[in-house]
């Protein structure tokens, strides 16, 4: 039966970054359902956004409604604005969004910002995330 081969699988931690957005919204319930890793994998998500009050209030919403849902292989769902909670012991890391381009402004700068925000992503990888992250 399902239920014992699920107790036979060790659980794995996915670190998701710009999860509050639109493309986290569809997929964290993917991954909880089984679709990502397979119907007997049990996962803990561990998300991550920006800490600006509309995204905040988002990833809370998206935090209920992952825990109100019947999502049996969902052993846990956080979110977080700290990347080192984040990524903590962190299996696999899904890097979702950047910093999007506004009108007006120049592609370097851009580039510029989107850089940091990846190079810090990381470093939070580098040194808070299993050694076999992937």
């Amino acid at each position: 039966p399902a239920a014992t081969r699920q107790c036979d699988v060790d659980v794995v931690r996915v670190a998701v970054a710009g999860a509050a957005g639109q493309i986290g919204y569809s997929l964290l319930p993917m991954i909880a359902v089984g679709d990502m890793f397979g119907e007997d994998q049990r996962v803990i998500l561990q998300c991550l956004d920006l800490n600006l009050p509309q995204v905040v209030d988002a990833a809370g919403a998206l935090e209920m409604e992952l825990q109100d849902s019947n999502f049996p292989l969902l052993q846990s769902v956080s979110f977080t604005t700290d990347e080192v909670a984040a990524f903590e012991g962190a299996d696999y890391a899904i890097l979702l969004g950047a910093f999007p381009q506004a009108e007006g402004k120049d592609r370097r700068e851009l580039m510029e910002k989107n850089t940091m925000i990846f190079r810090t992503l990381g470093r939070a990888i580098d040194q808070h995330a299993s050694r076999k992250c992937k």
